[in-house]
């Protein structure tokens, strides 16, 4: 039987999942699994997003084409439908929550219990409600789930007959984006065992459980803290690998290669790399959700030293490189930088707290003409086919990983212009560093 699907919230999660669902009924079947409705705020930016999506115009830029050329089939045959109007929630047997949530607005929860009032008034009966945000541990159950069960029993709904539960998640924006919503290990949880149960068949419905095995909680608040937890681990690894590039550079000492022989061990491979820093919409905030759990449970003797190091010691990560870049290059006044990247990570046209924006604004005080260059801004690649355009520059500067960037830059020739050259990031591949004729190129943390 034919599911209605409505996906609050169509942004960087949303919108692909929404493409991804409203895939699946190209597949070859008796029947299609799901209709899908997108949802976003009534507001001048929601009625924005909407008119481009159903414009033809995907908002999202990555190096995904699978994303991309389903997004355009999808549109082509009218199969994308997109709302403002929370009243067509009630058509829906699952709804699924992906707004993003953090703390930088003093109205956030305000604005989440304000969501959730807005949804319950129109769920219909027998409807399941499934939270991918990330949230602090606590709030679903303490929180979202009080407002949601206050309101449908005022509309009559017996609480038997509603479904209520919590799976963060689960998409790695870029290139591989699309496949990694159906072949990535999921984890869930549900306010009692009929909602388990539904959750564990729409999950079962997309993802290759044959390969990714789906992990079941207890209760929900171990499936909010299980995406925390992991966040907070790998904002630490970071942190942790930031103390050293320091010593090491202080020093004059090879910490990549140091990095490279500790990953030779099997239980050491995960130790993190050297790096510009850290950006994007996760690691730089929620490490911070596990004290506002404390307060949902009276628990502030609780304290959590280690992770709300790391993401303070992450955001100033950034001068690591401009402090290299000033050690290698005693006059920077009078030179011209070209960096190379702008997203946050590579493949995604993503520039929420990116490291590298923040090294363009520090270094614009201190240079003669600086410019950032990025597949996914403006005309970047325009710029790059250009002839004799990085003629121009006396400093290269590599930020991200993009894979447009192999496509459209001959790097032998670049090393031939014999000019300043700086990997933060690891970007330049290893095969062509081993044959470089010049002097002037500098690798973060060699």
């Amino acid at each position: 039987m034919k599911k209605n699907i409505c996906i609050i919230g169509l942004g960087f999660i949303g919108l692909p999942m929404l493409v991804n669902l409203a895939s699946l009924n190209q597949k070859k079947s008796k029947s299609k699994k799901f209709k899908v409705l997108g949802l976003e705020k009534n507001n001048f930016h929601g009625l924005e997003k909407k008119n481009k999506i159903l414009s033809g115009k995907f908002p999202i830029k990555s190096g995904d084409r699978l994303l991309y050329n389903k997004y355009k089939f999808l549109i082509k045959k009218n199969l994308i439908h997109i709302s403002n109007n929370y009243e067509d929630i009630k058509k829906s047997d699952i709804v699924i929550i992906s707004v993003g949530f953090d703390f930088s607005n003093k109205n956030s929860i305000k604005n989440l219990k304000d969501l959730f009032n807005s949804i319950s008034k129109h769920i219909k009966k027998n409807s399941l409600i499934i939270i991918e945000t990330t949230l602090p541990p606590g709030v679903s159950e303490k929180i979202i789930y009080p407002i949601i069960k206050k309101n449908i029993q005022k509309r009559n709904i017996l609480i038997k007959n509603f479904f209520f539960g919590y799976s963060f998640e689960r998409i790695t924006p870029g290139a591989n984006y699309l496949n990694s919503i159906n072949n990535s290990h999921r984890a869930y949880a549900g306010i009692n065992m009929e909602s388990k149960k539904k959750i564990k068949s729409f999950l079962s419905s997309f993802i290759n459980t044959k390969k990714y095995n789906l992990t079941e909680f207890k209760k929900i608040e171990e499936c909010e803290l299980c995406k925390i937890i992991e966040n907070s681990y790998r904002s630490l690894n970071i942190a942790f690998i930031d103390e050293w590039l320091k010593f090491s550079m202080s020093r004059k000492l090879d910490l990549n290669k140091i990095l490279d022989t500790i990953r030779l061990r099997e239980t050491h491979k995960n130790i993190m790399r050297t790096g510009i820093g850290v950006g994007g919409y996760c690691l730089t905030k929620d490490g911070n959700f596990a004290k506002y759990s404390t307060k949902i449970f009276d628990k502030k003797d609780f304290n959590f030293p280690l992770t709300e190091m790391s993401i303070r010691i992450n955001k100033e990560m950034v001068t690591n490189s401009l402090n290299f870049i000033k050690e290698k290059i005693h006059n920077l006044k009078k030179k011209k930088i070209l960096i190379f990247g702008q997203s946050y990570k590579e493949d995604i046209g993503d520039f929420r707290n990116s490291p590298s924006k923040t090294l363009f604004h520090k270094l614009k005080k201190n240079v003669r003409k600086i410019e950032i260059i990025d597949p996914y801004f403006r005309d970047s690649i325009k710029l790059l086919k250009r002839k004799n355009y990085l003629n121009k520059f006396d400093i290269y500067i590599f930020c991200v990983k993009h894979i447009d960037f192999y496509k459209l830059l001959n790097f032998n020739k670049l090393f031939k212009l014999n000019k300043n050259i700086f990997d933060l990031n690891h970007v330049i591949p290893k095969s062509i560093l081993n044959y470089r004729n010049s002097k002037k190129i500098y690798i973060l943390g060699e």
